[in-house]
């Protein structure tokens, strides 16, 4: 696996009530990772444990989760993940961010 390179990250608390933390990472291409991007993007209810996560460690590769079920992801680049990910946390939660 090629180097790494964290280009944003954040943690946050979201209405007392949620936890959202962000990890992008631009990366070498490769074979595991052939859009050069890595990436952890979570959104927890912290008191059900009810999750939005997205992510694309190998070898499962782009992919979300809706609490505990899983489902593969088209992923186009960044700015599209992160609408899609704000997406699936309003549908979810209702929460806007």
């Amino acid at each position: 696996m090629g180097k790494a390179t964290l280009e944003f990250y954040l943690k946050e608390d979201v209405q007392k009530q949620f936890l959202m933390e962000i990890k992008l990472y631009s990366i070498d291409r490769d074979p595991r990772f052939p859009d050069g991007a890595k990436y952890s993007l979570i959104f927890l209810n912290k008191k059900t444990g009810e999750r939005v996560l997205f992510d694309n460690h190998h070898p499962k590769g782009h992919h979300y989760h809706l609490d505990k079920m899983e489902y593969a992801y088209d992923f186009s680049d960044v700015s599209t993940l992160i609408e899609d990910f704000k997406k699936a946390i309003y549908q979810k939660f209702g929460v806007r961010l």
